[in-house]
């Protein structure tokens, strides 16, 4: 909201350098039980000049559980698979 829709492609950039530093030590804190779903609900190019509504960039879907076992689940994928997974994720732990 800052950065992307306000074409702010510096801060943009750190912010970032600053999720990737706050989530090297949130993925310290994983425990064996635990599952982490990372997002997007849409992206924003910094550098798009023409207006400030969503442009078409594309966002990840990525599953990682306390082995680090990254569960890559392609771009776009939708609401309905982070559904399944989370379904999926309760089921298994009933």
């Amino acid at each position: 909201m800052k950065f992307g829709h306000r074409r702010d492609p510096k801060g943009y950039g750190q912010a970032l350098r600053e999720f990737d530093i706050f989530l090297y030590s949130f993925l310290k804190l994983i425990q064996k039980e635990d599952q982490i779903i990372i997002t997007a609900d849409h992206g924003n190019d910094p550098t798009f000049q023409k207006h400030t509504d969503h442009t078409r960039e594309k966002v990840p879907l990525i599953q990682l559980d306390s082995t680090f076992q990254n569960h890559y689940h392609g771009i776009n994928v939708g609401f309905q698979k982070i559904s399944e997974l989370i379904q999926n994720y309760f089921n298994a732990q009933s």
